[in-house]
């Protein structure tokens, strides 16, 4: 961090200090992660509270927000104060009503005028907290990129622009347009943020800076820290434009992009910790068991009922990995089979192991390798895990060597796991081994090892545009397969309630050709736990998923 100049606003201010953009994504966040619905009631408590401890005296409260809090402090009501916040002030505070709400667009619109409402109830502020909340739950989801997510943006502001008191307003997604325009046309990213300061502004109206700021998220490619210090250097609003940006970016691409020593470095100098808010908000587990009385046993009984008899864990980095292995050993002395599943997001992802990466994606896998040599020597459990071939930039031809060489590894590693080769979706920008039938099957048999199979997952086979079911060989090489509904937006990994993925037909023909294996319910928890009856909603998806196995073809 470099200290700004003597004639900047913030020069007195210990370098890393935060402003209320920062401030205010927080103050949301604590009022979810207590488990709160958002209303304008605990919204306005929290930002009086919040300025109570601050003073109206500082420079980082945006002119909206310090309009409205001396209102409300002279008891106007919550729902009245904000009617003349046309500003940014709604779109720098909804990270978090983006994360929660991947896949649920209702809930996640609603929360935004709840959170707007105390200081910004007004249709141009609503437009921009509806653009950015929908952005980054878009960027939650594992197929998306720069482009779904600035999609998304444009399709949040149109539906946001329908709430909240009138006021003239420019619509947000052509901002937006233009300014990615501006991003895709510099010859590098200085000359691109110019463009952006230039021609679309950078100034409090969120047709400015909002917008801004998906051009930024466009010319630093989603890299969160390239986002975050442009947003800072732009000039203007430069809080709020680094502020939308970095969470967008960081929402897409993870903690990988984000300078650890800037992020220690900020968490010093503030008093935060970041990473137990964020660890807070992105898993839904620990709520879906308070749901059901409090224990992990409560929760899965009634899905024992409807058929589920196995689990299936997404694989993590190391500092998470004691507390996920916890709980499988748990459900394994409940009785349940335990699966484990790999991520093929970074950096999880095969990519370069057969150069550079080799050491570090081996220090991935090797404790559950170890982990399931041990279950099957003390308690005769044999797990699958689920991969997927390499992707990445480079070349089908290195992709396809890395994904060779680190099953050939992973095969000699373990002589317990059942190894299953998944089908990829497609994803744009990209090249990926595993996105087709043929290309699965030939690996799995060019391999030719017993311990090796294919993982079918019948909503990728949606996502890639499959209308036929593949080859009787393809399916005779299914032994695991992975089943998930998809929303009318696009989005996977929801239980079966859409009834977009024809799973049945699926399941049917599996077992005309003497399928035998595991199916697993493979859901995005983000979404999932916004769903309403969400424990009602897994069981009659188990009760339907049983039915169709158990019927005679």
């Amino acid at each position: 961090l470099a200290a700004p100049p003597d004639f900047h606003p913030a020069h007195a201010h210990p370098l890393g200090i935060v402003t209320d953009d920062t401030a205010q994504t927080l103050l949301i966040a604590h009022i979810i992660m207590r488990g709160e619905t958002l209303t304008p009631e605990n919204v306005a408590a929290a930002l009086v509270k919040w300025n109570d401890e601050k003073s109206l005296q500082t420079h980082y409260i945006g002119p909206s927000t310090r309009r409205a809090l001396v209102q409300l402090k002279e008891g106007v009501s919550p729902r009245e104060t904000g009617k003349s916040g046309t500003t940014n002030g709604a779109a720098m505070r909804v990270a978090a009503i983006g994360i929660v709400n991947a896949g649920n667009f209702d809930r996640l619109l609603n929360d935004v005028i709840a959170a707007s409402a105390p200081t910004h109830n007004t249709r141009n502020a609503i437009q921009g907290g509806a653009a950015v909340a929908c952005a980054i739950a878009e960027a939650m989801s594992p197929n998306s990129t720069v482009e779904t997510v600035i999609a998304a943006a444009q399709r949040g502001a149109i539906r946001g622009r329908e709430h909240g008191a009138w006021s003239w307003c420019t619509p947000l997604e052509k901002r937006i347009e233009l300014a990615v325009k501006f991003a895709c046309e510099g010859y590098d990213l200085d000359d691109s943020l110019q463009k952006i300061y230039d021609y679309v502004g950078t100034g409090l109206d969120p047709a400015e800076s909002v917008a801004a700021a998906f051009g930024v998220v466009a010319a630093a490619r989603g890299n969160a820290t390239t986002a975050i210090q442009a947003g800072v250097n732009i000039g203007g609003d430069t809080d709020t434009v680094a502020s939308i940006a970095g969470a967008i970016c960081g929402a897409l691409h993870g903690i990988e992009s984000l300078d650890q020593n800037l992020v220690r470095e900020v968490e010093q100098v503030n008093g935060f910790n970041l990473e137990a808010v964020a660890r807070e908000l992105v898993r839904p587990h620990p709520k879906w068991i308070d749901s059901s009385g409090g224990s992990l046993d409560g929760f899965l009984n009634p899905l024992t009922a409807a058929g589920l008899s196995a689990l299936e864990f997404t694989l993590n980095p190391d500092e998470e990995w004691e507390e996920m292995i916890a709980l499988a050993e748990q459900c394994v002395r409940l009785g349940y089979r335990c699966h484990f599943h790999s991520p093929y997001k970074d950096p999880f992802n095969a990519e370069g192991f057969a150069s550079n990466r080799h050491d570090e994606i081996k220090q991935l896998y090797a404790p559950v390798f170890t982990l399931i040599e041990h279950w099957a020597s003390e308690a005769n459990l044999f797990p699958a895990v689920v991969i997927h071939g390499a992707h990445g930039k480079t070349s089908q031809t290195q992709l396809a060597a890395d994904t060779w060489h680190f099953l050939g590894w992973a095969l000699t590693k373990t002589t317990r796991a059942q190894l299953m080769l998944e089908n990829l979706p497609p994803k744009a920008g990209y090249n990926r081994v595993g996105e087709t039938h043929e290309q699965v099957l030939e690996i799995v048999r060019g391999l030719n090892h017993p311990r090796l199979n294919v993982c079918w997952d019948l909503g990728h086979d949606v996502l890639q545009g499959y209308t036929q079911l593949p080859s009787e060989d393809f399916l005779k090489a299914v032994r695991h397969v992975h089943i998930h509904d998809i929303n009318d937006a696009g989005e996977d990994h929801f239980p079966l309630v859409y009834g977009n993925v024809p799973w049945q037909k699926n399941l049917r023909a599996l077992k005309r050709a003497n399928f035998s294996g595991a199916v697993t319910m493979e859901i995005n928890g983000h979404r999932a736990s916004r769903l309403d009856h969400l424990q009602q909603r897994l069981a009659d998806s188990f009760t339907m998923m049983r039915k169709v196995v158990m019927d005679t073809v």
